[in-house]
């Protein structure tokens, strides 16, 4: 889910490719394309089964058509199931980076009863995630983070979460200007937050699963990433600045606005 358009369109080239090469008599075997696309293979190998078992259909000779009905109906059967698997994706573990937005949004709501409120919280959170609850070790491609204007930061996370919100698994609602909420996080008038990230029920049925499969798979991440919500997921942006900086100081660099945090 590095990108998760971007995704869908290479398993439908490769697809297209693999196909190609049946159609002219030079296809290769479905181990051996796998492993030459072995980034993609779980995604991928169903996928091609299923191509495969349609191109035998469509070359069935007419005087068995009752065969060929058959054939047919299973793999249409077959095609309705996975479409039904990616309406309700079923998490492996967790090993792409957009499945923690997901789970740090459901400790959230759980722990806190409330979502992430501002974009630098959200970068925040996932920095601390990344330290502190090893998900940079454990998640490939996981944000790296880097010292920018304000801080530690990573352009990718904006990118997700949009990603997130166009395929349904994320709200991005503006808030009232002023309200109880906003209050009682600390937050002043002068820095009104814009957006805020919740889940909806879809996405909150997707980080369930995802939850339940890093419990039987990796319970330790899923302590380390709910210690790390319950830590700090209630801070205030100007606590998680100071606390990043004083922590992390090597991403604090080039920030604008270092001295009124670490002269404190």
């Amino acid at each position: 889910m590095n990108n998760l358009k971007q995704t869908d369109e290479i398993l439908a080239d490769l697809v297209s490719e693999y196909v190609d090469q049946m159609n002219a008599g030079n296809e290769s075997s479905l181990e051996k394309f796998l492993a030459a696309h072995s980034t993609y293979s779980t995604a991928l190998r169903p996928l091609l089964q299923s191509a495969m078992t349609v191109r035998k259909v469509a070359a069935l000779p007419y005087a068995s058509a009752t065969g060929r009905a058959a054939a047919f109906d299973s793999v249409m059967a077959r095609l309705q199931k996975e479409e039904q698997a990616k309406a309700s994706p079923k998490a492996e573990i967790l090993d792409q980076r957009e499945d923690c937005i997901l789970l740090l949004l459901h400790f959230m709501k759980s722990i806190w009863n409330m979502g992430v409120w501002g974009n630098t919280k959200l970068v925040k959170m996932l920095l601390l995630l990344a330290k502190e609850a090893d998900c940079a070790d454990l998640v490939p491609n996981f944000y790296p983070h880097y010292a920018y204007n304000y801080g530690a930061f990573d352009k990718d996370v904006p990118k997700d979460a949009d990603q997130l919100s166009q395929h349904g698994w994320i709200t991005k609602r503006t808030p009232p200007s002023r309200n109880t909420q906003q209050i009682q996080l600390g937050i002043p008038n002068q820095k009104r937050v814009d957006t805020v990230f919740e889940l909806t029920l879809k996405g909150e049925k997707v980080a369930l699963e995802l939850l339940k499969a890093a419990q039987q798979k990796n319970p330790e991440i899923v302590i380390k990433f709910e210690a790390v919500v319950r830590t700090h997921g209630n801070k205030t942006v100007d606590q998680l600045i100071a606390y990043t900086y004083r922590k992390y100081p090597d991403l604090a660099e080039k920030s604008l606005i270092k001295d009124q945090y670490l002269d404190k």
